[in-house]
């Protein structure tokens, strides 16, 4: 994989680089992130299947760092 291109596309479709990414504007970058993991075959196929490619943000949080955001 090129991430220079993902990197690139961020820029272009959210209009600035990914890692000066504001809190209020964080929702945006990952929608277009799980729009892009969904149109790839891999993820097509997942979907096709019923699996999951990616956990929400929430979900991260609870499973992975013991913090709920409720």
């Amino acid at each position: 994989m090129k991430y220079s291109l993902i990197y690139d596309a961020i820029k272009r479709e959210i209009g600035f680089k990914w890692d000066e990414t504001s809190n209020e504007r964080l929702e945006n970058l990952y929608t277009f992130l799980q729009k892009r993991i969904d149109n790839t075959i891999l993820g097509k196929t997942r979907k096709a299947r019923g699996m999951r490619s990616y956990s929400t943000y929430k979900e991260y949080m609870i499973e992975k760092q013991g913090i709920n955001l409720e």
